[in-house]
């Protein structure tokens, strides 16, 4: 069985609890709840999968919310989405733990299937007693930020939201929640081909558990050293990795190391900026950072696409693309690709950016998101752009990261990060395969049961010496062994690979 398709056996624990499935119906501009016996025991990724198989022939869009205990520790409640990608031409099944899926379980609501095209640009309000399908007309052209403010009952609601991009059936458009993206395989053109503009919910503050053996787990975490480096400088830590072992896209892949580069590590943000931490649902890790105006800071994937692989490492030219992207909706990898790609082409049908400045660039961002000249061609991407056999982008310069190298030959469906951050030298082949097999599995089993896995599985194999990562034996060993919000290693395994 291809690798790609794991998620699609993903085998859950089963919970028994009250269900409520929601069918919404744009076409018919109604909504059903479903009978739920049909799926008792399914919850967040399996729940979505059998949803989305019985809807099929209505190419629906189905949200799944995090299971009942994931949500019990702070941090913790990932919902999934699966629907049909147009950037991979399969079904596509993606996580988040944005607080959309916090709120979706504090109403009550285990998932949402929704079918058909609204006759006109639309928007659905979630509520603990109703549903509610409205225009968005007068939200066209609006960014999804700015349609979550004004839509939005009060400032702590919580949506889901499309820019132009979406509207324009740009295939790698994004929905993009509380400032940030959904990286999604074209989630947002999903949205858009139906006629939706966004989703808006009441928000709700998720606090810590008292159970205990999640405050000891929160303890642990909170006492992680590969935990507090990044509570610290934030996810652009990883940048000083990148560079160190070689697998920062630099200048369209083609350098593997710009000592500029070291502009746009977590450190040099935090000294240019001052930077304020943030993070999903209150999550200890914080590794969202802001300045001292609120803003958002660009992450260490937007630091990669848009700042050193398009040869920028001002920290202000990056936040510039990055917010021209969010705005526009659009997934910020896949439109660094392509203007990577715009840069090395010569096309007369194309705007080339060979030699340009910021200001070019961010022009053809929004060409991109209003679909107008050139932005239409640019709408399906470009052919030969860097991305692997799924049509994903590939993630990292695959000289210097053998976990990246295996995850996208195979196509695995998660990029392995901690393969990345952790190690101080680069892994020997061996290691590389039982890294990239053993955090894709895990990652994709717990994001899958609405559990947050970057924490754990950073402190996990951060909490052994640098050492233990050249021998492919004590790291198979210490791999299996792991264990996480009270599941063993070998049983999400067994289950992951069933």
């Amino acid at each position: 069985m291809p690798f790609h398709k794991l998620f699609l056996n993903i085998r859950t624990l089963g919970y028994n609890h009250a269900m409520r499935i929601l069918h919404i119906s744009l076409d018919q501009g109604m909504y059903e709840d479903l009978d739920t016996s049909e799926y008792s025991g399914s919850i967040a990724l399996e729940l979505a999968l059998k949803i989305y198989d019985r809807f099929i022939d209505d190419d629906p869009i189905v949200i799944a919310s995090p299971s009942p205990d994931s949500t019990a520790f702070r941090g913790s409640a990932v919902f999934s989405v699966v629907f049909s990608s147009p950037v991979t031409s399969r079904i596509s099944a993606v996580f988040s733990n944005l607080s959309p899926g916090y709120s979706m379980r504090r109403l009550g609501i285990d998932a949402i299937a929704i079918t058909g095209r609204a006759r006109k640009l639309s928007s659905v309000a979630l509520s603990k007693d109703a549903v509610s399908i409205e225009s968005a007309e007068s939200y066209a052209g609006m960014s999804a930020d700015s349609f979550g403010r004004v839509s939005a009952g009060s400032s702590t609601d919580s949506y889901l939201a499309i820019g132009r991009a979406g509207e324009n059936a740009v295939i790698y458009a994004s929905v993009i929640s509380e400032g940030r993206e959904i990286p999604s395989d074209g989630l947002g053109y999903a949205f858009g081909i139906k006629n939706l503009k966004g989703i808006t919910m009441p928000g709700f503050h998720q606090p810590s558990s008292e159970k205990k053996e999640w405050t000891k787990l929160e303890r642990k975490l909170e006492k992680s050293r590969a935990l507090r480096d990044l509570r610290i400088e934030g996810s652009c830590r990883i940048i000083d990795s990148a560079l160190r072992l070689g697998w920062l896209p630099v200048n369209g892949y083609r350098d593997r190391f710009d000592p500029r580069a070291y502009f746009l590590d977590g450190k040099a943000l935090m000294d240019r900026y001052g930077i304020v931490p943030s993070g999903c649902n209150d999550c200890i890790v914080s590794c969202v950072r802001r300045n001292q105006e609120g803003n958002i800071l660009p992450d260490r994937r937007e630091c990669a696409f848009l700042g050193a692989d398009l040869g920028f490492f001002s920290p202000e030219s990056v936040r510039k693309l990055r917010d021209a992207a969010i705005e526009e909706g659009l997934d910020t990898a896949y439109t660094g690709a392509v203007m990577a790609s715009l840069a090395e082409m010569q096309d007369p049908m194309l705007p080339s950016l060979r030699g340009k400045d910021i200001v070019e660039y961010l022009r053809v961002i929004h060409m991109i998101g209003s679909g107008m000249d050139y932005g239409r061609k640019l709408s399906k991407g470009i052919p030969g752009e860097i991305r692997n056999a799924d049509g994903r982008v590939i993630p990292s310069d695959l000289r210097g990261s053998f976990p990246d190298a295996i995850a996208s030959m195979y196509s695995f469906p998660i990029i392995p990060i901690v393969s990345d951050y952790l190690p101080h030298k680069p892994l020997s082949p061996e290691a590389s395969a039982i890294m990239a097999l053993y955090e894709s599995v895990y990652t994709l089993y717990l994001a899958s049961m609405g559990y947050s896995p970057f924490p754990v599985l950073a402190s996990w194999f951060g909490r052994f010496p640098s050492w233990i990562f050249r021998y492919p034996v004590l790291l198979r060993i210490i791999a299996s062994r792991f264990r996480a919000y009270g599941i063993k290693g070998s049983d999400m395994l067994e289950r992951g690979l069933m």
